[in-house]
């Protein structure tokens, strides 16, 4: 099972979003540090290293994943198209 750590910038992205869009991302995040990432739809980022994005509707969750220290960091949470900027 994966650690999950939370940047200040999706702290502050997560406390913007509806409470259902909250509670289906939480869901889906509690599936990721369990580990059943083939449950979820993600999809590995070019251009960084160990950066992905998972997906929930219109909303992206941006997270660096880091298997040697079972370790997941989670970036951004927004509206798909203002995620990616």
């Amino acid at each position: 099972m994966f650690k999950i750590r939370q940047t200040a910038r999706f702290k502050k992205d997560f406390a913007k979003l509806e409470p259902r869009t909250r509670n289906r991302l939480l869901e889906k995040v509690a599936l990721l540090a369990k580990g059943y990432e083939s449950q979820l739809d993600i999809k590995k980022l070019r251009g960084v290293d160990n950066l992905f994005r998972l997906r929930d509707g219109n909303y992206r969750v941006l997270y660096q994943k880091f298997v040697d220290r079972l370790l997941i960091i989670l970036i951004k949470a927004r509206h798909r198209k203002d995620v990616y900027r």
